[in-house]
């Protein structure tokens, strides 16, 4: 699953870099509330999450965690006594058996992740 914070630039060009690093902790934080302990989290870079997911019911599971995930992103984050709305954008892409690349998964989760950025933000978009 790819996760890109929607409006980090803006409020880290608005606030500073130091309220943006606050931001970015604060969304690797709702992040690690909602994984559990055998799924792996990493910031690939900017305001860039990858989530990967084990051993997850693809119909159900990976869904319902991208659920509950958006709804940790929509509450605002506290920084420097301002109260900064926040979202995200996510993108899925499932494993199959077909041979995909940890490259190839990555990418279209990649690609999701963008599509779900250019529909407006704010949603998940599988690949």
């Amino acid at each position: 699953m790819g996760i890109d914070f929607d409006g980090l630039k803006s409020e880290n060009d608005r606030l500073g870099h130091e309220a943006g690093d606050d931001l970015l902790r604060a969304a690797a934080n709702r992040i690690a509330e909602c994984i559990r302990d055998v799924d792996t989290a990493a910031r690939l870079g900017g305001d860039e999450f990858v989530v990967l997911l084990a051993e997850y019911d693809v119909a159900h599971g990976g869904e319902a965690f991208a659920r509950r995930l958006l709804g940790s992103f929509s509450e605002p984050c506290l920084v420097g006594g301002e109260m900064i709305p926040t979202s995200a954008s996510l993108g899925i892409a499932y494993f199959s058996s077909d041979s995909v690349t940890t490259d190839e998964l990555l990418q279209r989760a990649d690609e999701a992740m963008y599509q779900a950025e250019r529909a407006g933000g704010s949603r998940i978009v599988s690949g």
